[in-house]
């Protein structure tokens, strides 16, 4: 039996036939090696463009990375050089402000804080050239003295950096300080710390600043938007870069960094990347197409050579990006084929010669004193550098107007106008500003303008110390006539003076010979002065002298009457004692009695005993005689005793009385010696004031002859005043006659 085959139930078994009816295989080789080459295509195809992907995002972040280094560099640049260097001059002035000086040494705090207002009432601050936002004063101990605006508003509140401050030597702590550091609110502040007193520092002046204005042109220099915000998020500066209508923004942050590694303030950079990323797209484009057309010869080298040809390279150009980001311009380009990376290299050799030119053209316009802008041909302003930028701001003018200098659409079309000739130089006023104007023009390599540059200079002082100095010279003219009328008169003054010193010579002349002849007196008077005082004294002495020995005589009377009194306490005593032998001798008198009668009783055997009392009381017979004579010589000598203690009473009174008139004779001799010094002191003082008087006259004298040589030198003074008057007048018709030629 055989089957029918249908061309449908073929098509789902998998083969076809052809007209002739044979059948075949739907999966040929071919067709294998199609599909297996259309799916390594396509999962190539696929990759490369994840890589790619991979690549532009990578390539943008070191886009961004760069940018976000190169802002810090040129930020850091403009705060700490530029703006450190402009507002050190001003904070040097204002430490060198004597009144503030004079606070500190006073210590009055009142009258440093006085000073401090003064310092924001200044030009710059209140034209708001300098943005202030406190000003501090410390000690040389670093001990704060006086504040204006808050508390937070110094770095005081920084504690790492108020120590460093504090810890610093003697030498630094003479030269200016600035820091960055930022508030509690997150707000970026620069202060400068800077000393007062000169080579003796009494203490140091804080300046603190807003620096924000200073970054206003690097939004034009890099072509970015840039926003700094505070801790939170509050916009505190703008800085707008070129504008274009299709802009794809790439926004990154960057955190700036302050003194002490403590943060500063934090940015936002926004810049077109359209341009960057169309490269990139253009880039992955002709990579798909190269591989579209090569697929089947590239798939498998394409695997193992993506590692080494792509990613290494890839690596080193980003290392590249890095170091030109930066500011390393001697790096060498990685070497490439001809490929996709040679574009990338070219790009990367583009980008390095543009941040080059970005750098000298920072360098430039930074350095450069001299208000200065490029205007295009088709009245757009190409360039404004910071000067110019200050002076339109301080007149309110438009930077972004071509007509900077607010001179009118004449002025404007002279300065944008190719055909218009160079303006070498031309003197107009902007306000109450005269400045001085020069336009030149800018070609290209073929000659063709480009633009025009406008600079200008201020000469307003020069243009006011002219008029002054003409002014000066009418004035110095009328002075010198005066002075030629006075220096007459002067020599009128200096004659009379001379005459009227000659008559006070003479009269001190006479005063003098008076006054000397009572000086003599005076001194003959005090000597006879002295003379009696030396006798006085001697008087005064023999006195004193004579008190001492009857003060002395009196003393040993009084002695000598004690050992009087103390003799009659003895012999008292003497006597007593011989009353009581006596009564001692008889009552032994009795007791050899009674032994003498018991003797003879007792017979022969008694014998002994009765010789015994015999001498017993031969014994008491003589001490009763002896106490008998003792008795009688101590009554005689207490008779004496009596009449000597007597005699001393009687010697004892004379010698008081001599002790009275003794001293009535020192008080008369110290009257007399208080009244005869009173006469000699009263005496010196008349020949003191004599001799005050002569020296006075003498004064005068000389003082009179210094006036008649002052008088002379008066009149030569007034001679030469009078020659150099018309000297001078010479001198300024001279000068006239040369300023009218």
């Amino acid at each position: 039996m055989t089957a029918i085959w249908t061309k449908t139930d073929r098509a789902k078994a998998g083969g076809t036939t052809d007209d002739g009816g044979a059948r075949h295989r739907f999966w040929t080789l071919r067709r294998a090696m199609v599909s297996v080459v259309g799916v390594l295509v396509a999962a190539l195809i696929a990759s490369q463009a994840w890589v790619s992907q991979r690549y532009t995002d990578f390539a943008l972040t070191t886009f961004n990375s760069s940018a976000a280094a190169t802002l810090r560099v040129l930020a850091n640049d403009r705060i700490r050089k530029n703006y450190t260097e402009w507002l050190q001059g001003h904070a040097n002035e204002w430490s060198r402000d004597a009144f503030l000086v004079d606070s500190i040494n006073q210590k009055d705090p009142a009258k440093t804080m006085l000073a401090l207002k003064n310092i924001n009432a200044r030009p710059v601050v209140v034209d708001r050239e300098v943005r202030l936002v406190s000003v501090a004063v410390y000690d040389a101990d670093m001990n704060r003295i006086a504040l204006t605006g808050g508390e937070q508003d110094s770095v005081a509140t920084v504690a790492p950096l108020f120590e460093a401050l504090k810890s610093r030597d003697i030498a630094d702590k003479r030269r200016p300080s600035s820091l960055l550091w930022r508030d509690g609110q997150g707000r970026p502040l620069f202060s400068m710390i800077v000393p007062i007193g000169g080579f003796r520092v009494l203490g140091f002046l804080e300046v603190v600043t807003d620096p924000l204005p200073a970054l206003s042109n690097l939004g034009a220099v890099l072509d970015a938007d840039i926003r700094i915000t505070d801790a939170k998020g509050g916009l505190l500066f703008e800085a707008k870069g070129g504008e274009s209508a299709h802009a794809q923004l790439s926004t990154t942050t960057v955190s700036l960094g302050g003194d002490g590694g403590l943060p500063w303030a934090t940015a936002e950079i926004s810049r077109d990347v359209s341009e960057f990323v169309s490269a990139t797209e253009e880039l992955r484009n002709d990579a798909l197409k190269m591989v579209g057309a090569f697929a089947l010869a590239v798939a498998i080298a394409a695997a193992l050579l993506l590692r080494v040809a792509v990613i290494a390279n890839l690596r080193k150009f980003a290392r590249a990006m890095e170091q030109i980001a930066a500011g390393d311009l001697s790096i060498e380009i990685p070497r490439t084929g001809r490929d996709e990376l040679a574009v990338m290299a070219a790009a990367l050799r583009r980008l390095r010669g543009s941040v080059e030119q970005v750098l000298l053209m920072k360098r430039m316009v930074d350095s450069s004193p001299v208000p200065t802008a490029l205007l295009r041909t088709d009245g757009q302003v190409g360039f404004v550098n910071p000067a110019a930028r200050t002076f339109c701001e301080a007149h309110g003018i438009d930077p972004a107007s071509p007509d900077l200098l607010a001179q009118g659409p004449d002025f404007t079309a002279a300065c944008t106008d190719p055909a218009s000739p160079p303006i070498p130089r031309r003197t107009l006023t902007v306000d109450e500003t005269t400045v001085e104007a020069h336009v030149d023009t800018v070609f290209d390599d073929q000659g063709n303008v480009l633009g025009k540059t406008l600079s200008w200079t201020d000469v307003t002082e020069q243009m006011r110390s002219a008029a002054l100095a003409r002014q000066l010279m009418e004035d110095v003219h009328q002075v010198a006539s005066g002075v030629a009328t006075q220096s007459g008169q002067l020599r009128e003054l200096a004659d009379a003076l001379r005459r009227e010193s000659a008559g006070t010579i003479d009269s001190t002349v006479s005063a003098g010979s008076f006054v000397a002849e009572s000086n003599r007196n005076a001194t003959t008077c005090n000597d006879s002065a002295e003379v009696l005082m030396d006798t006085i004294g001697s008087v005064s002495s023999l006195a004193t002298e004579a008190a001492g020995v009857v003060g002395a005589t009196l003393g040993e009377l009084t002695a000598a009457r004690a050992v009087v009194g103390q003799l009659g306490e003895n012999t008292e005593q003497i006597r007593r004692i011989v009353d009581v032998i006596t009564g001692i001798a008889h009552q032994t008198k009795l007791l050899a009695l009674n032994a003498t009668i018991e003797a003879a009783a007792a017979g022969v055997a008694g014998r002994g005993f009765a010789v015994v009392a015999a001498e017993v009381k031969k014994l008491a017979e003589e001490t009763a005689n002896a106490t008998v004579q003792i008795a009688s010589s101590v009554g005689a000598i207490n008779g004496s005793i009596q009449n000597t203690v007597g005699t001393f009473a009687r010697i004892s009174g004379s010698v008081e009385r001599i002790n009275e008139v003794q001293e009535l004779i020192g008080e008369a001799v110290a009257r007399q010696t208080a009244s005869s010094t009173d006469i000699r002191s009263r005496v010196g003082v008349i020949a003191g004031n004599t001799g005050e008087v002569a020296a006075l006259i003498d004064g005068v004298s000389a003082q009179a002859s210094r006036t008649g040589d002052i008088a002379a030198s008066l009149t030569e003074t007034a001679n030469t005043l009078a020659e150099e008057a018309a000297s001078l007048h010479s001198l300024l018709g001279t000068l006239r006659a040369g300023q009218a030629a």
